[in-house]
């Protein structure tokens, strides 16, 4: 899983880096689609932990043909939902974005961009809930495959289509776009292969109606927490970000850079919470309540391990590190004083992730949505708020780091104890 994120992260750098060649509109236009791809990002993830956990529970139970039929039901009911939501938003492109604020010279390109971006992702979303489905049995091995395939695919295309390589008309920007739905096709085609007939665990039928609406239910139960739980955190960097801004752009700046390096930073830990929800799930299915206790101190345990490597990197190497992204000698400073400060309080991250994550996996998203609120809502942005009107930007960064370590403490003391409960 480590190397599928990375492989996905590097795909989007690498449409970032040429959409820039093409000039500044371009590259806004590109920005202004964040809000909507974050949204169906976090749908996308919702209903892949919700598929994920069902799946899991029944597989553990020993019940592979239900299994089965629930995999097909979780498809079906994600391209519904992902396929009208996505024709809702062609039909909006320019509404929509207007009201976000893109100017006429932007708004040209994203017309050109969206429709095209629309089409591609019932693609990704099935790809990802196929994935879960995946991960449900015990494979984690396919899914990153696909995701790594993908992402090299988006790669290649991306420069051939956009500028026009080999014989390839110049797209521009239609040609990222392409790109992009040329790679997601291709992974939802190999993925659908791998889990019908690969791991027999796709039912090839037609849903009965009654059947259909139960499993929807049941993943839609732990989906939508999953899907609210996974925008928290971004929506929570975009307040804090508002916050730091009344510090001058250098700060929001080196906030911007710091919190780049720490999302491949905390690459091990979200890898983590993707394995810790089916064998959680699984082992919730068995009634091995005792093995799930076992599994998230390790994953604690090696939260810890990672932070504490975290720390020796960006003490010893931060400036370095915020050099390859900002060129002014202050954003760099500032920026690799945040990585020092947050990295102390990153395994408090880790355990957030991996305990939500598990109760997603044993279909009690609703306790994982609590644990990412606690963290966003009640610690993270008013502590944030806090810290700035008392003292600098540095207080800011420490504020986030208290925030890590608290919510780290009150998620493992309060998950651990609520599962010996159920022993």
């Amino acid at each position: 899983m480590v190397f599928g994120l990375i492989a996905v992260l590097s795909q989007s750098l690498v449409d970032t880096y040429y959409v820039g060649r093409l000039g500044t509109e371009p590259l806004a236009a590109l920005s202004f689609t964040f809000p909507v791809a974050l949204t169906f990002t976090s749908l996308s993830i919702g209903l892949s932990a919700g598929a994920s956990s069902l799946v899991s529970r029944v597989i553990g139970s020993g019940e592979r043909q239900q299994a089965r039929l629930w995999v097909t039901d979780g498809l079906i009911l994600s391209m519904l939902i992902v396929g009208l939501l996505s024709f809702v938003g062609w039909l909006t492109i320019s509404p929509l974005f207007t009201l976000l604020g893109a100017s006429e010279g932007t708004l040209h390109y994203i017309e050109r961009y969206m429709p095209l971006w629309y089409l591609s992702m019932p693609f990704l979303v099935l790809g990802m809930v196929s994935h879960g489905a995946m991960r449900a049995d015990g494979n984690g091995t396919w899914p990153s495959v696909f995701m790594i395939l993908s992402a090299l695919i988006n790669i290649v295309l991306t420069p051939i289509l956009m500028l026009g390589l080999l014989g390839f008309p110049e797209l521009e920007i239609e040609g990222v776009a392409l790109a992009t739905l040329i790679a997601r096709i291709i992974m939802f085609i190999a993925t659908v292969t791998m889990l019908r007939w690969g791991m027999s665990l796709m039912a090839l039928r037609v849903p009965h109606w009654r059947d259909f609406i139960h499993a929807s239910r049941s993943i839609l139960r732990v989906a939508g927490p999953a899907s609210a739980g996974n925008m928290a955190n971004p929506i929570g960097i975009a307040l804090v970000t508002a916050i730091l801004a009344t510090f001058g752009n250098t700060t929001v700046a080196a906030f911007g850079v710091g919190t780049r390096i720490e999302a491949f930073a905390c690459l091990p830990m979200l890898a983590l919470s993707a394995a810790i929800g089916p064998f959680a799930g699984q082992n919730w299915g068995r009634n091995e309540i005792g093995r799930i206790i076992q599994a998230l101190k390790l994953c604690f345990f090696i939260s810890a391990i990672n932070a504490l490597l975290l720390v020796v990197l960006f003490w010893f190497a931060g400036e370095w590190l915020t050099g390859l992204f900002a060129s002014e000698e202050e954003v760099r400073k500032d920026a690799a004083s945040y990585l020092v400060i947050v990295s102390f309080s990153l395994w408090g991250y880790g355990v957030v992730v991996t305990t939500a994550a598990a109760l997603n996996g044993i279909g009690r998203s609703e306790l994982g949505l609590a644990y990412y609120s606690l963290r966003m809502i009640m610690l993270y942005v008013p502590l944030a708020y806090l810290a700035s009107l008392i003292a600098g930007s540095k207080a800011v960064f420490i504020s986030i780091s208290m925030t890590n370590i608290l919510a780290g403490i009150i998620c493992a003391i309060w998950c651990l104890r609520w599962l010996r409960s159920k022993i």
